[in-house]
């Protein structure tokens, strides 16, 4: 655990799938993303922010969580846009318990500073193998596409 009573899960390798493959918007708006949300992946779900194990980037709003193992996938949304997420080694996740779900107090930092900024986490959802698999290739077909 780090200074200040935060668990920052440090990942020496974070697997990057895709960076940077949301859609532009119009100025002052979010890029929308390509990718589903969590509601549509998989059924909402909750994960212990501590046994969170690996982490996947699959866009700059959606990413996927292993916790506690590769066996147990989640998608997580959060908002606003994170690209910094691309290269981030680590993250945190902030809750007013011990689950992240989704929930208004529920949120995501990257690196190991507690002064990062902080993205609110707007779905979870348990992915299957398949449902894993299906998001992965989405994403690497959008990373695929031009512009």
């Amino acid at each position: 655990m780090m200074g200040g009573g935060w668990p920052v899960l440090a990942l020496l390798s974070c697997t990057l799938t895709a960076a940077g493959c949301a859609t532009g918007g119009a100025p002052g708006r979010e890029p929308a993303s390509r990718l589903p949300a969590p509601a549509e992946t998989g059924s909402a779900a909750c994960f212990v922010r501590r046994l969170v194990t690996s982490f996947t980037v699959l866009d700059d709003t959606n990413l996927v969580v292993f916790a506690p193992s590769r066996t147990e996938a989640f998608h997580v949304r959060i908002r606003p846009a994170a690209p910094e997420m691309a290269g981030a080694a680590a993250l945190a996740f902030t809750s007013r318990g011990h689950q992240v779900c989704g929930a208004a107090e529920d949120a995501v930092f990257f690196g190991q500073e507690r002064s990062a900024p902080r993205h609110a986490i707007t779905g979870v959802s348990r992915l299957s193998e398949a449902a894993l698999n299906e998001l992965l290739a989405l994403t690497a077909l959008a990373a695929s596409e031009p512009g």
